[in-house]
């Protein structure tokens, strides 16, 4: 394993305001992983389907995650979503890395 990559902001904003969801079914790392995952799943330069769609998206995953429906969280991740869904280096990897260098595990 060569040098660590340097940490993504989008990536460290995401997992750091994940940290602070209450949920009773996911950590951090993995609501993380949900968030962006649902975020990239938009296809293309989807700006108008991001912005409307997302809202949507996070709710359906406080769900399964049994967490208290946070509406800041919703309206601060729906604001950056756009962001992160055109960043190329906001990644499950640079996710995994970043949980890894803040000291996390599993």
């Amino acid at each position: 394993r060569g040098a660590a990559a340097p940490n993504n902001a989008n990536i460290a904003w995401l997992y750091e305001r994940c940290s602070n969801v209450r949920t009773d079914r996911m950590t951090p790392l993995v609501l993380a992983s949900e968030v962006l995952d649902a975020i990239k799943s938009f296809e293309g330069d989807a700006q108008q389907s991001i912005e409307a769609d997302t809202p949507y998206m996070l709710f359906k995953i406080f769900s399964n995650a049994r967490a208290r429906k946070d509406m800041t969280f919703v309206f601060d991740v729906s604001a950056r979503a756009l962001q992160i869904h055109g960043d190329p280096g906001a990644t499950q990897e640079s996710l995994r890395e970043f949980h890894e260098s803040a000291g996390g595990t599993g």
